[in-house]
């Protein structure tokens, strides 16, 4: 970890739902906790949880442009962002920080996946992809600055680059110079809710990105 990721992760303010890592990771790997890997899905559903199928909804008009293609799903978890893609035929392999919800991706039909830490751990190899997304997580605990360029190592020159994130602890014009600077066009920016519930209820910004060839040196 460099020098810009570590004085961004100094900002990260932990809650009173979280105070490390660790304690996220052992929350979604226990078997009893309402959001650990076994409950996850019924306190995640869709009238709690609508990003996946918001994000599919904008996703409609432009998705041929990854037909046939591979789709990395960042802090995955059981699934539920990316089903959706793997009932319609696309490959999709998760990343996520908790072993067992990896477990419950692959019963979905994910087909590769990797236990990282998305804010510490390195991404080396992993790389190929037409469309990476990244819903649910960004925000308070892991900043989109020190995630996005790991989602962008992922893809190949001409990519959709798909998140949410709080909008409480984003900074969009930050983000949005970032992305810029990797290439990408923002095809798509909006704030609709992220959770609807009354202990997680917040907005998220929805952004879709573009890129259809690589900046230049």
């Amino acid at each position: 970890m460099g020098d810009t990721e570590r004085r961004i992760l100094s900002k990260v303010k932990w809650g009173h739902n979280f105070k490390s890592y660790e304690e996220i990771r052992k929350t979604f790997d226990s078997p009893d906790d309402a959001f650990g890997f076994r409950h996850y899905d019924v306190s995640s559903n869709p009238h709690k949880y609508p990003a996946p199928r918001t994000m599919f909804d904008l996703l409609i008009q432009i998705i041929h442009s990854v037909s046939s293609s591979k789709i990395i799903d960042f802090a995955c978890g059981t699934g539920l962002s990316g089903v959706i893609y793997v009932d319609l035929g696309f490959r999709v392999d998760g990343i996520d920080i908790s072993e067992e919800m990896l477990k419950k991706a692959r019963e979905k039909g994910y087909q590769k996946t990797w236990q990282k830490n998305l804010v510490i751990d390195d991404i080396d190899g992993i790389t190929g992809y037409k469309m990476a997304i990244c819903l649910g997580a960004l925000g308070e605990y892991i900043p989109p600055e020190i995630v996005i360029p790991k989602m962008v190592a992922t893809l190949e020159q001409t990519a959709l680059l798909c998140f949410t994130s709080e909008e409480e602890h984003t900074d969009i014009a930050a983000v949005e110079k970032q992305l810029r600077e990797f290439g990408f066009r923002v095809a798509h920016k909006s704030i609709k809710p992220g959770y609807i519930d009354e202990e997680l209820g917040e907005d998220h910004f929805y952004v879709v990105a573009t890129r259809s060839r690589l900046p230049k040196e």
